[in-house]
């Protein structure tokens, strides 16, 4: 039988020591005393039900569990500690599952890249208890690695969050165990270590004295070392046996942008062998790089047709910023070089340099990436998309249902319409609606309005609990609703298929009923900010999900009711006009602009500088304000308020001032 193969079967059979039915090793139970959230969230877990956090929970035989469900719970880190520094410990995953079908279950490791993490539940673990505890619910473990402990004893795990959205997919984490393991140690290149010189020597510690972890362990006459490009190591892989007082060796020729692993087995003098742990290493690399820092990813750019973007990248050789690289521009996804750009005046400039700039046209809305070409290659950058501002439906109600931007016309039976706020208005009665069609915006897809966007329209109405605009996906999936409830709360959401929600809501000051309102609503997934607006002005930003994988919609979108799932509900009672829906979310400035379009008046969006009475204009009161102020002093002590005036400075602020009032800044 293949050596390396035999040694791994014998390791796993000689793991679980002790009772059977008994947690390997001395068990550390997760608590905020010693675990972390890697996100730097403080607290991380709550005795309730809150969203992002772990709810910790009284249950079974141990005691505290922490439960995560769907966006609920971030990355954990737990510090073990009161080891031997420099040892080798196996770490084991303490978790509940319910059963095959329900799939609880923990993804951990011994590094802080879920990359490297294990899954277990009830599939792959190893019961700890005799017994089913709880009904159908049983405590488990699962070896998720070995770690060495810091010079401070310490060593470090990570819990990640993995839990599905529905109630039945959950993750019930325990703690964890360890006990000191006993191989070659002290891997020099460091598992896992990066940008590796290429005459990178390999050494290592020998393996301790099971009686006596704190000397050698006698009776090792060989150090068999194991080398290879592929982790699966076998017989064909052994590079070199060393007398056991060496613990160095030579590789072969290392090359740059190369995965190495590597193991080493320890032979005594009875015959018998150690099998050691598969380490792993990457060497420098050539190809040149994104990545901060001395790499600069695109970033997503919107813009109106006409206006100029620049996406900018930067590309470096890590550990070689002199060397050259190239840069050219695509469109499309990282990969895919079918569309080269090239430069085109009046339109496109930059496509073979660092900065690309483009002149928006409406056909340019897509993803854009860029390639590095060095000496040894090229890499590409992450997709940057371009969003074409722009309205994209617009229904002004003067006697139809036409979109009057586009071609996603209404449906409605029997529709009424009376006097509006700009002309005529449609008048709802509570049992019809307007139908847009499946296919209607907003909508899944770069630029059309779900992932960002703004909404804006007139109602007069006399009744709460009724929506303006909506529909659900089935389950708790991709939605999006603009409604007017009970308690005077106008609110919005906007949701993805993981069940992320962009939400807003506000209490207006006063009653909106039997009165015209303009209502406007935007949003942006990409940070998470969310504002409503009354009447052109904000009632502030709010910050809530990201929601990000948006999907087809399965039921029509409606104005006038909530398309809920199959059911239509919710019915708009009053009259409705102007509603208008954007891609992106509108500023300030264009929402008083639609409001004062309408309704005549001024609004003042933000004071400018140097309007000390807040009236919104710069003028005469606002330099009889600074000048009855003048020289005023609040510092104590009263010595500190004792300067002289110049008046050089006096005569140029107000010659400034003065000129300033030639072009009134707001009227």
């Amino acid at each position: 039988m293949n050596q390396k193969l035999a040694g791994i079967m014998l390791l796993c059979s000689l793991v679980w020591v002790g009772p059977a039915w008994a947690i390997t090793g001395t068990y550390v139970d997760i608590s905020p005393a010693n675990t972390v959230a890697v996100n730097g969230t403080a607290p991380w877990c709550s005795t309730a039900a809150v969203a992002g956090l772990w709810q910790q929970r009284a249950f079974c035989n141990k005691g505290t569990v922490y439960q995560g469900q769907g966006a609920n719970g971030m990355d954990l880190k737990t510090t073990i500690g009161g080891l031997v520094p420099g040892q080798v410990y196996d770490i084991y995953a303490i978790y509940w599952t319910k059963s095959i079908g329900e799939n609880w279950g923990m993804l951990a490791g011994v590094d802080p890249n879920r990359a490297y993490a294990t899954w277990y539940n009830f599939e792959n673990g190893t019961k700890t208890g005799p017994t089913e505890v709880a009904g159908a619910i049983f405590e488990m473990e699962g070896l998720i690695g070995a770690a060495t402990a810091d010079k401070d004893g310490n060593l470090g795990v990570y819990t990640f969050n993995h839990a599905h959205v529905t109630t039945s997919h959950r993750a019930w984490v325990d703690g964890f165990s360890y006990q000191q393991a006993f191989f070659a140690y002290n891997p020099q290149p460091t598992h896992r270590a990066t940008a590796v010189p290429l005459d990178a020597q390999l050494s290592w510690s020998t393996v301790l004295d099971p009686a006596n972890p704190a000397q050698r362990r006698s009776g090792v006459t060989e150090h068999w070392v194991y080398f290879s490009e592929s982790p699966r190591l076998a017989d064909g892989d052994l590079l070199a046996k060393v007398p056991g007082p060496t613990e160095r060796v030579k590789p072969p020729a290392l090359r740059a942008n190369q995965r190495y692993y590597w193991a080493v087995d320890e032979h005594l003098a009875d015959g018998s062998y150690v099998l050691g742990l598969t380490w792993t290493f990457e060497t420098v690399k050539t190809l040149a790089s994104f990545d901060p820092p001395a790499g600069r990813q695109p970033a997503n750019a919107r813009a109106k047709t006409g206006e100029t973007v620049v996406f900018t990248v930067q590309a470096a050789v890590p550990g070689a910023p002199g060397l050259p690289v190239g840069y050219r521009w695509y469109r499309g996804l990282p990969g895919d070089t079918s569309r080269p750009l090239a430069d085109e005046p009046g339109h496109i400039a930059g496509a073979q340099t660092a900065q690309l700039s483009i002149i928006v046209a409406r056909t340019d809305e897509d993803s854009y990436f860029c390639r590095a070409t060095s000496d040894a290659g090229f890499t590409d950058s992450s997709a940057a998309t371009l969003l074409v501002k722009r309205m994209l439906a617009w229904y002004k109600f003067d006697g139809n249902l036409t979109d009057a931007v586009g071609t996603r016309h209404g449906t409605m039976t029997n529709p009424t319409y009376v006097a509006g706020k700009d002309g005529k208005a449609l008048s709802f009665d509570g049992t019809n609606c307007v139908d847009l069609g499946r296919e209607s915006f907003p909508k899944a897809g770069l630029g059309n309005g779900l992932g960002a966007g703004a909404v804006s329209f007139w109602i007069n109405t006399p009744k709460t609990d009724i929506s303006f605009v909506g529909t659900f996906n089935d389950g708790t999936t991709t939605a999006f609703r603009v409604e007017y409830t009970a308690g005077n709360s106008l609110s919005f959401l906007a949701r993805d298929d993981g069940g992320v929600n962009l939400t807003r809501a506000i209490n207006p000051a006063g009653s909106i009923l039997n009165a015209w309102h303009l209502v406007t609503c935007t949003w942006d997934a990409e940070t998470g900010d969310a504002a409503i607006y009354l009447d052109g002005v904000s009632t502030g930003l709010a910050r809530s999900g990201q929601p990000s994988r948006f999907a087809p919609w399965q039921y029509p979108m409606v104005i006038g009711a909530r398309q809920n799932r199959a059911t239509v509900e919710w019915f708009y009672v009053g009259a409705m006009d102007d509603y208008r829906l954007y891609n992106y979310p509108l500023s300030p400035y264009e929402v008083a602009e639609l409001y004062t379009a309408l309704a005549g008046g001024k609004i003042c969006v933000e004071y400018p500088v140097g309007d000390l009475n807040r009236d919104g204009v710069v003028d005469q009161m606002d330099l009889e304000m600074l000048r009855s102020n003048w020289l005023q002093c609040g510092w104590v002590p009263a010595t500190a308020c004792e300067f002289k005036l110049d008046l050089a400075e006096v005569k140029a602020l107000l010659s400034a001032w003065l000129a300033e009032l030639d072009t009134p800044v707001a009227k």
